[in-house]
């Protein structure tokens, strides 16, 4: 029931936001002019992840307080906001490759840092330093794959709910505590997708 709460909320609040976000956008003429990457051919709003990503987080605060979140999303939520305030100024003024990159980098660190000693992502594959290093690595590259995809309409939502659902999926399977923030996830990206 908690789950189907998280969804509808998100759902329903990051469409709103995204309208409102994109509004506000276009007013303030912060515009994604096409380019060779690009698949939209006028220029398009840059930065509704401004909508999107406050929504998570409230509703993963949310969680947190009814006690249905999994443990370390504080740590989630706060790298999460960080990023966000990144990105936020990168629309705006284009920051540089390597500020960007060291914020991805120190993002992704604390992330890893934050897992508890147990759970390795590689599943014991590699040694646990290794194992956080590759994890860092893969965070890092998957950020900016994110960020370069966003060129691309449509995808970076679709990316965003099929991620959701996969976690959600596996986490029903295994009656995980992930499944309410998972929920979250897939409908912010579906609730970004009807204005993108």
């Amino acid at each position: 029931m908690i789950s189907l709460f998280a969804f509808v909320v998100t759902l329903a609040a990051g469409a709103l936001a995204t309208y409102t976000v994109l509004l506000w956008l276009r007013r303030r003429a912060i515009l994604d002019h096409p380019n060779e990457r690009s698949s939209h051919a006028v220029p398009t709003p840059r930065g509704a992840g401004l909508a999107i990503v406050p929504v998570v987080l409230i509703v993963w605060g949310m969680l947190a307080g009814l006690g249905e979140a999994p443990g370390g999303i504080g740590s989630t939520i706060v790298i999460a906001f960080v990023l966000m305030i990144v990105s936020a100024i990168d629309d705006r003024v284009s920051l540089p490759a390597g500020v960007r990159l060291l914020a991805h980098l120190a993002a992704a660190v604390a992330g890893v840092a934050s897992l508890p000693a147990h759970a390795l992502v590689l599943q014991g594959l590699v040694p646990p330093l290794a194992d956080r290093a590759l994890a860092a690595l893969a965070w890092v590259w998957f950020v900016n794959l994110y960020n370069f995809m966003d060129g691309i309409d449509g995808i970076t939502g679709v990316e965003t709910a099929a991620i959701g659902l996969g976690i959600a999926l596996l986490a029903a399977l295994q009656a995980s505590p992930e499944l309410p923030a998972a929920c979250a996830i897939a409908a912010a990206g579906l609730g970004f997708l009807i204005w993108n």
